[in-house]
């Protein structure tokens, strides 16, 4: 919500927009954690939504610098260092919960860390432009 309301402030009705890539990325995430860890499910549908917001909150920044700033060098540095920052939470949050005993913990961060930042890049350039 508070996403949608500082594109809002820009001028951006993204509601649907917001919501919709929330939900798919959620959905696959949940799905690509349960490949990871096959025999047991280690983590629920509310678990990755809950994951996946929490890791928004530094895109947050980017939208409130896009209020400040308006577009620019600043703002594409800010972009792309509260992307990073996002897709890291969310790889921590998920591996730490993750319980895959045939994969090793650095090659499960791998696995999660490329989706997530292109997940947060797509919210991020929603953002900017």
């Amino acid at each position: 919500m508070g996403l949608g309301f500082l594109h809002l402030l820009t001028g951006k009705l993204h509601f649907g927009i917001l919501l919709g890539w929330s939900l798919l990325a959620s959905v696959g995430l949940y799905f690509l954690t349960n490949i990871l860890s096959y025999p047991s499910s280690a983590l629920s549908v509310h678990m990755c939504c809950s994951a996946l917001g929490y890791g928004l909150i530094p895109q947050l920044a980017t939208a409130a610098f896009r209020l400040v700033l308006g577009k620019g060098v600043v703002l594409t540095g800010a972009c792309i260092l509260t992307v990073f920052w996002s897709a890291k939470t969310l790889t921590n949050f998920i591996t730490a919960r993750l319980r895959a005993q045939h994969i090793s913990f650095d090659e499960q961060k791998l696995l999660l860390f490329f989706p997530s930042l292109l997940t947060y890049v797509l919210f991020a350039l929603l953002s900017v432009y």
